[in-house]
């Protein structure tokens, strides 16, 4: 008869080792592919904004088209994904939850919040159940993100004693508002409020007709005390033309100090471009002298809004986000 060598408490080790190595192979063979690594692979898609490869659940919306659509509007804002954490369904071993982290780099802040990702397995391979509150908060199938901007107020430039001498003043911006009028009237309402206010007509007609079907485009802003403000029958006659109140930073007169003071306006696309995202079209900003030297403490930082917007006409846009606008420093 051949004894065992081997104390009682090693072969108690020895039968708890295996014991765990059984269970702990029976527990990979029944649980298949962790989930976590799909909610990663879509966490990066979504950071490089390209959701095609991601393994989506067929015979739903087409993830990548849908992506674009509700971002299209955040004029191609840069983010962020994490994978903040991924549960598995108590009742459902092959349906799981992924908690997402997502965060935007606006023009002037940062959007933070958490969205969820249902995912299921399907032939052993986790897929993502595409919904477009993967991207936003809440967003319904018919909801895409619109960004809205709003200038900051901008700095005055102060003389002796902190006199203002470029302060907001009360205007009139005159144009064309193209959502009042047919296409067929754009090319002849530009000409005849440009020829109406002094400006060249062609190049006016031009602009009018490459901006959006819902634009408001300035010909002419003048102080709101001038002659040159159009009377409303001079409105009347040229479809769609409006005369709009609004405030400007301006000197005291047209030629007080303006070499020096300089002039502010909408930005040119030359300034558009240089400024790196910065400035807008249609933003106000300096264009000459101490105004343009000093533009960037004086403009100050604009507010930004974020929207859900529903395809149908007539919807009210959601917020979901603001941050708000940091006046610029006096000069």
């Amino acid at each position: 008869m051949i004894r065992s060598s081997a104390s009682p408490r090693r072969i108690f080790a020895m039968s708890c080792v295996a014991a765990l190595m059984t269970a702990t192979l029976a527990a990979c063979s029944s649980g298949g592919p962790d989930p976590r690594k799909t909610a990663d692979e879509l966490a990066v898609a979504l950071t490089e904004q390209d959701v095609s490869k991601v393994p989506t659940v067929e015979g739903g919306r087409v993830a990548q088209a849908d992506f674009e659509r509700i971002v299209k509007g955040l004029d191609g804002a840069k983010v962020k994904v994490t994978v903040a954490d991924v549960t598995t369904d108590e009742d459902d071993e092959d349906a799981a939850t992924a908690t997402l982290n997502m965060s935007w780099t606006l023009e002037s802040a940062s959007w933070d919040y958490t969205t969820a990702a249902r995912l299921t397995s399907v032939d052993d391979m986790w897929q993502v159940v595409w919904s477009p509150a993967i991207v936003g908060p809440d967003l319904t199938a018919d909801e895409r993100l619109r960004v809205r901007t709003a200038p900051a107020d901008r700095g005055d430039i102060l003389g002796a004693g902190d006199e203002g001498l470029v302060v907001e003043r009360s205007v009139k911006r005159i144009g064309i508002d193209k959502s009042r009028i047919t296409p067929d009237q754009v090319d002849g309402s530009a000409s005849a409020l440009a020829q109406q206010i002094g400006i060249d007509p062609a190049q006016y007609a031009k602009r009018v007709t490459d901006a959006g079907a819902q634009a408001f485009v300035v010909g002419l802003v003048v102080r709101a005390e001038s002659e040159d403000a159009l009377s409303d029958g001079e409105l009347a006659a040229i479809p769609g033309a409006v005369q709009l109140a609004a405030e400007i930073p301006l000197a005291p007169s047209r030629t007080f100090g303006q070499p020096l003071l300089g002039v502010v306006g909408e930005a040119t696309a030359e300034i558009v471009e240089k400024s790196k995202g910065a400035v807008r079209a249609g933003d106000m900003v300096g264009l000459s002298g101490l105004a343009l030297r000093y533009d960037r403490q004086l403009r100050g930082k604009p507010g930004v809004a974020v929207e859900a917007v529903a395809e149908g006409e007539g919807s009210t846009p959601r917020a979901v986000f603001t941050g708000k606008a940091k006046p610029g420093k006096p000069l």
